[in-house]
């Protein structure tokens, strides 16, 4: 039987953050998971850490790369996730212990091929590196985006904002946060592009999904945390 969700992590040069990353998984809520572990050319201890999470935990799967970056380690997650959703955590992150149980249980409900949910930025954001946390719950209610006017508004909610609201996306950039049907992202062949030739790669990926989602559905809360550092 396949797992309800597969979680990618792109694994580089991330070895004080990934025991911390992969606990988080270990402890989700939602047992029936694949932790899939992409080490993406690493030079010190992570191709080991990745080997032996693998090993002590039946659902883990550790594979190895020349280094190419985070889409590509994600792609190559891709080529073998075998779960029914796909999310996907950063080495140096981790997740709260129920999101993937609420993201599943969001999609199973209303059907949908993409569900998207809030952050926590945790060591300060993108131009103030503080210490303070901050929690940006991108949807009150729960929302649903269906049919074409449905996907126009998802598309222009990720791409943009309006003048009055305070941030440049008014859903968030991040693939991360999300949730995204595995036979969608099969059968449509949905990869990210290389960072190192399109820094935007996971706004591409994510317009992308949207594009070819018949269904996507926004639940309130934030169970990502993102760890500012200096592996960001």
């Amino acid at each position: 039987m396949a797992p309800k969700v597969s979680v990618i992590v792109p694994v580089c040069q991330a070895e004080p953050y990934l025991i911390r990353c992969v606990d988080s998984l270990r402890r989700q809520t939602l047992k029936e998971l694949e932790i899939i572990l992409v080490d993406d050319g690493s030079t010190d201890g992570c191709p080991g850490m990745c080997d032996r999470c693998a090993e002590e935990d039946r659902r883990g799967r550790g594979i190895h790369q020349r280094n190419q970056g985070s889409g590509p380690a994600r792609n190559a997650g891709l080529s073998i996730a075998s779960g029914d959703y796909v999310g996907f955590v950063d080495a140096d992150d981790y997740v709260m212990p129920e999101m993937f149980q609420r993201l599943y249980e969001a999609a199973e409900a209303h059907g949908a091929d993409l569900v998207l949910s809030g952050i926590r930025h945790r060591g300060g954001i993108l131009f103030d590196a503080g210490d303070r946390e901050e929690v940006k719950c991108s949807f009150s209610a729960l929302e649903l985006f269906q049919g074409t006017e449905g996907r126009e508004r998802l598309l222009l909610g990720v791409a943009g904002a309006a003048p009055e609201e305070p941030e440049d996306s008014r859903y968030g950039f991040s693939a991360c946060k999300n949730l995204y049907r595995g036979e969608l992202l099969r059968r449509e062949e949905i990869r990210f592009l290389s960072e190192r030739e399109w820094e935007s790669e996971d706004v591409l990926f994510l317009l992308e999904v949207i594009l070819r989602s018949r269904t996507a559905v926004g639940i309130p809360g934030a169970w990502y945390c993102y760890c500012r550092n200096g592996a960001s």
